[in-house]
């Protein structure tokens, strides 16, 4: 990679016939892809930028708008693509503001009629906001069904790292609970869990072929589940060449990160492996997709087109090393998509004469340390011992 330009770590995108929008997981700021051009450039009247701040998880378009949901940020932000500007900024815990609530750490959306739906991460409330009003409200259903199912007052969330499942105006997705898939019907919220017959675990992808889910967790075996017969297959006849190398985080810890039904293969990128792989959907035969040239792992997949996925690869969560296009062949078509020149960001609060260089990632030596003391601050009974060790074990 050139050292004059940053590699951004794309969090989601929204797309039209021309543009792509934006935000990087390694840097705070919003962008708009020209595709023809293959250029980046800022979009106008949004925030200054600000080094690996992880603050906007998600965005979608609904018509004219833009809807960037939280991550570590705590507002829901929408922008105009045709005024060229944001037009309103909304917490929703401000209104909504019930104890022990998250609103924020959400990955996906789905649009249904005049609604977004907002998914995120174990601990976030499934929000819906409706875009005549402008207007938040929590669904609550899941939960019950939880509950009921439990037999127990119990929050179980989502597991999921990108994979939703919208069939028949129903989302499905895994749960943090092993073995279990929440249904949720779009119109009317009403929710309701399957247990799947198979091997002790808990799922982290979820597709659908038209007829039968496919999922996968932490073990290494893809399960086939036809939802109406309650009926299972387990494929475990991996490549003899595969190799995964299994995560100690638990969360980060499921086999595959993203999966994907294209015209008769079930496409699997894995979380930490040296390839990733397809399924036939009819003879379940399993064979090798893409592989490169070392073990790397996959956190953001997303389809580019109908025929290209957008697939970024890292050492760990925390960075990227390369992305790609890659067409249903397994063919690179492109590398370093959204790459920009360091002199094009406009950053605040930073002193390129302090640089610090972290793989793609850039800090100050004020931001590096001052993050990491603010961090530790509630660890250490006396922070006036231990910072100087902290600090020298971190570099």
């Amino acid at each position: 990679m050139d050292r004059q330009k940053l590699l951004l770590s794309v969090c989601d995108y929204a797309s039209t016939d021309e543009y792509m929008y934006f935000v990087p997981r390694n840097l705070l700021g919003f962008f708009e892809y020209d595709i023809g051009l293959k250029s980046i450039e800022p979009m106008k009247t949004m925030e200054k930028m600000e080094l690996c701040e992880y603050g906007y998880g998600t965005v979608c378009k609904f018509k004219e708008k833009l809807i960037f949901a939280p991550y570590y940020k705590h507002d829901f932000l929408i922008y105009d693509v045709k005024e060229f500007q944001l037009i309103k900024t909304i917490n929703p815990s401000l209104y909504l503001g019930k104890d022990g609530k998250v609103f924020r750490y959400y990955i996906r959306t789905i649009i249904h009629n005049n609604c977004i739906f907002f998914l995120g991460d174990s601990d976030s409330e499934i929000l819906v906001l409706d875009m005549d009003t402008m207007n938040f409200f929590v669904v609550e259903t899941w939960k019950k069904a939880i509950s009921e199912y439990m037999g127990k007052e119990q929050f179980i969330g989502i597991s999921t790292y990108r994979d939703i499942c919208v069939v028949n105006e129903s989302v499905w997705i895994p749960l943090r609970c092993s073995n279990c898939i929440l249904e949720m019907d779009l119109n009317t919220t009403r929710a309701k869990i399957h247990k799947v017959d198979t091997e002790k675990m808990i799922f982290t992808t979820i597709c659908f072929d038209g007829g039968c889910f496919w999922l996968t967790g932490e073990k290494k075996v893809i399960v086939k589940w036809d939802p109406q017969m309650n009926s299972v297959e387990l494929l475990n006849q991996f490549p003899e060449d595969f190799v995964n190398i299994p995560k100690r985080n638990q969360y980060w810890n499921g086999m595959f990160v993203s999966s994907s039904y294209e015209k008769d293969y079930v496409i699997f990128f894995p979380m930490t492996a040296n390839m990733a792989i397809r399924v036939h959907a009819t003879t379940n035969k399993i064979e090798k997709f893409y592989q490169g040239k070392e073990s790397l792992s996959c956190y953001m997949v997303k389809k580019w087109s109908e025929d290209i996925f957008y697939v970024e690869w890292g050492k760990s969560a925390a960075s990227i090393d390369k992305s790609m296009l890659i067409d249903l062949n397994g063919k690179v078509l492109d590398t370093d998509i959204f790459s920009i020149e360091w002199k094009r960001l406009y950053l605040q609060d930073f002193d390129k004469k302090e640089e610090v260089y972290t793989e793609n990632d850039l800090l100050s030596l004020k931001e590096f340390f001052l993050t990491r003391i603010c961090h530790m601050d509630k660890a250490i009974e006396n922070p006036n011992k231990g910072y100087g060790k902290y600090i020298h074990k971190t570099i």
